[in-house]
């Protein structure tokens, strides 16, 4: 699979024939005073778009995850299986998106600003400076 950042916070994912199902979970934290609020803010914040086949479905919130009362954080998750064939569009317009396959493995990172993640699964990012960071 490849991985590259096509504009502010926003991944293309792009399937590539022969490899297997993977289960894209992408984490967005964000703040608000209640719990209601904070999903709100994160289905705002965070659109995943599945593309496959010229047609396009729309992918919900999975599930909540690991809300902080303390600091009225939602660390909220998106998860979508994702054909050999499929692309999908994450994007954010708030708070850093990182990429999980299937078994938990780190897959990717992106922060504001331009990036792309080198090789399947690997884990390994080439931000715009050129310095790489490993999953």
């Amino acid at each position: 699979m490849n991985f590259s950042l096509i504009s502010d916070q926003s991944i293309t994912i792009v399937g590539v024939e022969g490899y297997e199902t993977c289960d894209v979970r992408a984490f967005l934290w964000v703040s608000a005073p209640t719990l209601a609020e904070a999903c709100t803010l994160a289905k705002e914040q965070l659109q995943l778009e599945l593309v496959q086949d010229g047609e396009n479905y729309s992918v919900e919130v999975s599930r909540p995850d690991d809300w902080d009362n303390k600091k009225h954080q939602l660390s909220i998750r998106y998860a979508v299986m994702l054909p050999s064939s499929a692309n999908i569009n994450i994007v954010s317009t708030h708070g850093d998106i990182e990429i999980i396959n299937m078994t938990g493995h780190f897959i990717a990172k992106a922060p504001k600003g331009e990036c792309f993640c080198m090789g399947c699964g690997s884990g390994i990012m080439q931000d715009k400076t050129g310095s790489f960071a490993g999953g």
